[in-house]
Parts: structure tokens; sequence; C-alpha cells
């Protein structure tokens, strides 16, 4: 995306990056982050400038919207907005039943299903976190409600007791001067 206000400010959607001389060069908002006032963000997937209120610029990221008011120099993280980018969804066989979710750039969770409030949301507290990492499955075991498979990169498996908290797993690996295993 170019800057409607100054072409010389370009946006390419990968790692925050921008470029303020035209794309002679570009810059990393990432490796930036603590300077900009951001988290570590791996993932962007578009820009929007504000052409009557210049110097704002709206990033769509993997964990939501990240603002600035002066062109990059400062950001600021929308923590507000109730977004979620999950690789995929779960559900138990009991009633009343937990839902299972991977979400990106984060973990894995269970949140038991129907506890919505007055305001139509799932309270924070409710939200379990579970073994595993982006990128994976999780999925209950489908009679034993204390067992949950997780997988994420790179092939890793887990399998979770949620009653005794004990996690178990494995990743593949190459045989000692052999090929690497494929996943």
């Amino acid at each position: 995306a170019v800057d409607p206000n100054n072409s010389d400010t370009i946006f390419y959607s990968t790692y925050v990056t921008f470029s303020y001389d035209g794309g002679r060069s570009f810059r990393s908002l990432v490796r930036d982050r603590l300077a900009h006032g951001v988290e570590a963000i791996a993932e962007t997937h578009g820009a929007l400038f504000i052409k009557d209120r210049p110097g704002h610029i709206y990033v769509a990221t993997d964990q939501g919207v990240i603002h600035t008011r002066d062109g990059g120099k400062h950001w600021q993280r929308f923590n507000n907005l109730p977004l979620a980018q999950y690789y995929q969804v779960s559900v138990e066989q009991q009633d009343p039943y937990n839902v299972y979710g991977n979400l990106q750039d984060m973990a894995d969770f269970r949140v038991p299903s129907g506890l919505l409030t007055m305001d139509r949301h799932i309270p924070a507290a409710s939200w379990q976190v579970l073994a595993g990492g982006e990128q994976g499955h999780v999925h209950p075991h489908p009679s034993n409600a204390d067992l949950v498979y997780t997988s994420h990169q790179q092939g890793a498996f887990q399998v979770q007791n949620l009653r005794t908290g004990e996690v178990t797993g494995t990743t593949p690996r190459a045989e000692p001067n052999g090929a690497p295993k494929r996943i």
C-alpha cells in the first residue's frame, strides 16, 4: 500500500515493513519493535492509510490491529477488539461440551460452551491454555474428556492429561547422518 499523502511511504505486508524513501530501502518494525511500542508481529495482511489524516496508518496483523498517528514513529495495539484467527476448532462429545482451538501465533485453548455473559462475551478466566503451539491441531479424546491431543510446528505431537497436568510428546528427528524426517 502507498500513502496517498506521501508516495515515498510504502507498506509491505511482511513483518510490518515500511519504506520511507519510495522503495529504495525497507525497514521492519518487528526488528525495531521496542523503539516503536509494539510487540513482535510475525505476519501482517494489509495497511490502511487515512488520506484526510496524514500520518494515520492502520495495519491488520495476525494478532489484531495496530495504529500509528505519526507515520510509524510510535504504534499502539487495539487490545479491546475481540479478534482471533483459528487454524481449526473441535468439540467434545460431552454435554455440556468444551470447544478446542488452535490460535494463530498463540497456543491451543479450551473453553466451556454456553458461558456468554450478558454483554455477549466469554470471560477471559474461562479460557484454558493447553500444551501445544500455533500451526497445529487440538482434539479431545473421543471418550476420555481428560485427554487432549495437540500438534504444532516441525511435527511435534503431544498428549495432555487435563486432570493431572501431565504432558507427554514427541517430535520427529532425523537419524544421525540420516535424511531429515518429512513432516
